[in-house]
C-alpha cells in the first residue's frame, strides 16, 4: 500500500473496517487491488508520481452507497420477452444479471471498458470487410480467408445493428427478443444472422500497466517470470481466427 499517503492509508483502512473488514492482510490486499484498478501514474514537474486519489474516491462512493441502501430504487419496468443479451449476461454472471435487472444502478462500473469496446467494434466491424470485398473483390487479410467468412463476404447485408435505427425482432412463441449485429441473405436466398464478438489478446512481450506497477512497487516475485515466459510461448503459437 506504499502508494497511499499516510493520511490516505489511515482513512482507507478506517473505511474498510467500517465496511466490516477485520483481517489486516485482507485489507492490505483489498486496498492494493483498488490502487491497481483505479489509480494511475501522473507526470508532474518534479517527475512521475502515482495518483491514488481515484481509489479513495471509489471507497467513499462505496460508503455512500451503503448509507443509502434503503433508498435503492427497484426497477418497475417489466417485459414479456427475454432478450438474447439477457441470456448471455445471465450465463456470464447470474448475480450481476439479477442485480442489474432488479435495481436502478446509480454508479455503473466498467464504463471506460464499455466505451473502448464500442470504439473497437466500430473500427473492426465485419461490415467494413464486406463493403471492401464488394468494391474490390479482394480479401483484406488472410484471417478472413475462411469458408464461413467468404460466404458472408459474398452475401448481401439486409440488416445492420448497432445504429440509430435499431430494430428488435420477436419470437412470439418462445417469448424471445433480439437485436442481431447483422442479417445477411446468401446466394441461395437463405437468411442468416451474424453476431460479432471480439476477444482482446495482449502481446505479452509488451509490459502491461499491471506488470509495471508490480515491478515498480517490488511486488513481482520470480514465479511470475515463469508465467510470463509461458504466456509468450502461447502467444507465438496463437493463430487468431473467427468463431
Amino acid at each position: 500500500m506504499r502508494n497511499y499517503s499516510d493520511k490516505q492509508k489511515k482513512f482507507a483502512i478506517y473505511l474498510c473496517e467500517h465496511f466490516g473488514m477485520s483481517d489486516n492482510d485482507f485489507i492490505s490486499k483489498f486496498l492494493t487491488y483498488y490502487l491497481m484498478q483505479y489509480g494511475f501514474y501522473q507526470k508532474y514537474q518534479s517527475g512521475w508520481y502515482y495518483n491514488s486519489s481515484p481509489a479513495i474516491s471509489e471507497l467513499i462512493q462505496e460508503c455512500d452507497l451503503r448509507k443509502k441502501r434503503d433508498h435503492t430504487k427497484i426497477k418497475n419496468a417489466k417485459t414479456d420477452y427475454i432478450r438474447a443479451t439477457d441470456i448471455a449476461n445471465y450465463t456470464f454472471c447470474p448475480a450481476s444479471f439479477s442485480i442489474n435487472n432488479t435495481f436502478e444502478i446509480e454508479y455503473r462500473s466498467g464504463e471506460k471498458e464499455r466505451e473502448a469496446g464500442e470504439k473497437l467494434h466500430n473500427q473492426l466491424k465485419l461490415i467494413l470487410r464486406v463493403c471492401n470485398y464488394n468494391e474490390t473483390g479482394e480479401i483484406e487479410h488472410e484471417l478472413f480467408d475462411d469458408p464461413d467468412i467468404i460466404k458472408i463476404l459474398k452475401s448481401k447485408n439486409v440488416y445492420l445493428g448497432h445504429n440509430d435505427s435499431n430494430k428488435s425482432f420477436f419470437n412470439t412463441k418462445l417469448k424471445i427478443a433480439s437485436e442481431p449485429d447483422y442479417i445477411f441473405i446468401d446466394q441461395d436466398s437463405e437468411y442468416f444472422i451474424v453476431e460479432e464478438k471480439f476477444q482482446y489478446k495482449r502481446d505479452p512481450n509488451k509490459s502491461s500497466f499491471v506488470d509495471n506497477w508490480l515491478e515498480w512497487n517490488g511486488y513481482y516475485p520470480d514465479f511470475l517470470e515463469d508465467d510470463k515466459n509461458q504466456e509468450i510461448d502461447n502467444w507465438k503459437n496463437f493463430k487468431p481466427h473467427p468463431q
